[in-house]
């Protein structure tokens, strides 16, 4: 199965290098090149951790918006 072998090469890691989470990973995909919800072998990208996966999701993906949050917490803190 996709979802097994996924995390086996992940080493069940978050495959966000700023993400040291190691439970709850979900399949990443991109919905650009698939509408369903699941990942498949063409859309598949990585592992991320729930959290990452549900924020990147929410964001629908969009670098400009992906940025602008990271120049935000950059300047503001």
């Amino acid at each position: 199965e996709l979802y097994v072998e996924a995390v086996d090469s992940s080493g069940g890691e978050c495959a966000n290098p700023g993400c040291e989470r190691r439970s709850k990973l979900a399949m990443d995909h991109d919905h650009a090149i698939c509408e369903g919800k699941k990942a498949c072998v063409d859309c598949f990208r990585g592992m991320l951790c729930f959290s990452c996966n549900s924020a990147l999701g929410m964001l629908e993906d969009d670098e400009d918006r992906i940025r602008g949050l990271l120049f935000y917490i950059t300047n503001t803190i």
